[in-house]
């Protein structure tokens, strides 16, 4: 019954620590996005790299997704007709959140790869 115990012991201990790791895994994976919605009204902020080829952006309350491959971008100084002139390109999706930015990347990439 001792090893039982120390075994028993061993497990909680471990299973302990991955909850923690799970946690702080989750903490720092939003902490950008909420980072982002705290600052949403002064000017723009990256908030994933890399997203399937993307870059995913919040601009001044608005959620966007440029492809990589554009290169930089002077977000502030884009007008309305050429986020829309970039979206019939394939270039950039909108959303109303960062998870619904995503879903329109998914969409895009799906759909291109069905073509």
């Amino acid at each position: 019954t001792e090893i039982a115990d120390v075994k028993t012991e061993i497990l909680r201990t471990m299973f302990t620590e991955i909850a923690d790791v799970k946690t702080e895994i989750l903490r720092t994976m939003f902490t950008e996005i909420l980072d982002a919605r705290e600052d949403e009204h002064d000017g723009t902020v990256l908030v994933v790299e890399d997203y399937c080829g993307f870059n995913i952006v919040c601009h001044e309350g608005r959620w966007l997704g440029f492809k990589q491959a554009v290169g930089d971008l002077d977000i502030s100084s884009l007008a309305e007709a050429d986020i829309q002139r970039m979206r019939n390109q394939g270039n950039c999706v909108t959303g109303d959140s960062c998870a619904d930015v995503k879903t329109e990347i998914l969409g895009y990439l799906f759909n291109t790869r069905k073509e």
